[in-house]
């Protein structure tokens, strides 16, 4: 009895182990198609890749570190206000 409900456990665990990874695998998928999309979306808006735009917020944020926050924390109460209504 006792190795029958060990075996049983064992193929369970086994079982939900090979469900998890095909989740986190289709997870993985769907996340790299939807970042793939954010960039191309993002080069046709602008004409400019992420790339050129993460250079230029780095340098910003290097140049005026206190600018920086300020916008963000801006930023941040302008979209929770948005998000609450």
């Amino acid at each position: 009895m006792k190795d029958r409900t060990t075996e049983t456990l064992t193929q369970a665990a086994e079982q939900g182990r090979r469900l998890v990874n095909r989740w986190s695998d289709r997870a993985q998928d769907v996340a790299g198609d939807l970042a793939t999309d954010a960039r191309e979306q993002v080069e046709r808006f602008t004409g400019r890749d992420l790339d050129a735009w993460t250079q230029d917020l780095r340098r910003f944020v290097q140049e005026r570190p206190l600018q920086a926050v300020l916008v963000t924390v801006a930023v941040g109460y302008v979209l929770g206000k948005m998000l609450r209504r």
